[in-house]
């Protein structure tokens, strides 16, 4: 249907558009320019609730729930998580249309002190991959998933569940010194 259509085109157009400020942002820093002013920030935790939005623009019936103040999770954990929950969403959209998904972040005393954990499942969808490729996990975002949340110090377990899918990250609050 056309109106359906268009409300995802919107959701990817936004995505894509924070795509590239992020990848100019990513260009300026290697290139050693100032980045002056003018550069959004990188999305963060309060930039959860416009991504799920989007996302349910795109036909997904999608919970949210957190418990975490953003005040007091670091600039880069936070776009650990964001960058996580995007990936897991998109693939919802693109592997599972019609699912219903829950999204949580909450406090984790299971990843260290104030850690925290994500979890982005999905149910009830209309698989559109074959048992062999959805049994897959090395694709690049599942891949990509597990070295982005590694990378902040904490761990993701990623993979197929009886009804759908998820993605189980625990982060710290404060990377461990390497």
């Amino acid at each position: 249907d056309q109106a359906s259509a268009l409300s995802a085109l919107s959701g990817i157009e936004s995505s894509s558009r924070s795509a590239m400020r992020e990848m100019r942002q990513l260009l300026g820093v290697l290139a050693g320019s100032d980045l002056g002013d003018g550069v959004a920030p990188s999305p963060g935790l309060e930039d959860l609730p416009s991504l799920v939005d989007n996302v349910r623009s795109a036909g997904l019936s999608v919970t949210w729930e957190t418990d975490v103040d953003p005040a007091l999770v670091p600039a880069q954990t936070q776009l650990c998580v964001y960058r996580v929950t995007q990936e897991a969403l998109t693939n919802c959209v693109k592997h599972v249309p019609g699912s219903v998904v829950a999204v949580s972040l909450l406090g984790d005393a299971g990843a260290g002190p104030g850690g925290l954990r994500l979890r982005v499942e999905s149910t009830a969808g209309r698989p559109v991959l074959s048992a062999h490729r959805a049994a897959d996990h090395t694709s690049v975002g599942v891949a990509g998933i597990r070295a982005r949340v590694r990378s902040a110090g904490g761990t993701a377990v990623v993979g197929a569940t009886e009804q759908g899918w998820l993605v189980d990250a625990r982060l710290p609050l404060a990377p461990e010194a390497r």
